[in-house]
């Protein structure tokens, strides 16, 4: 049923539709509390909306499960924004480390 959840997260986030895809995720970590994407797009969206502080907490618990370049990424952008520019550089050094879109981006 996660599975579930997260698509239809994603097809939220893709419209735009923010307070849906944040409904959708919980839904998601509600099924499966234990996997990493969950809160990572939750993060995502979070972030988005500027919840800083709930995005760093899912982005963080993301890491526990999986720590992927996305959510060091992604964990960059929550410190710049809360004037945590050092702490930012460091995220965006371990996803730019891992090459690819994503290590592209962090390095910009």
């Amino acid at each position: 049923m996660n599975m579930f959840w997260e698509t239809k997260a994603r097809l939220h986030t893709m419209q735009k539709q923010e307070a849906e895809a944040l409904k959708a995720y919980d839904k998601a970590v509600n099924a499966n509390p234990n996997y990493f994407s969950s809160y990572l797009g939750r993060g995502s969206v979070k972030l988005s909306m500027k919840d800083y502080p709930g995005a760093e907490r899912d982005l963080m618990t993301s890491q526990k499960f999986l720590n992927t370049p996305v959510s060091n990424y992604l964990l960059g952008g929550v410190s710049l924004q809360q004037g945590n520019r050092e702490k930012a550089v460091q995220y965006f050094q371990v996803a730019a480390a891992a090459g690819g879109e994503v290590g592209q981006a962090a390095q910009q």
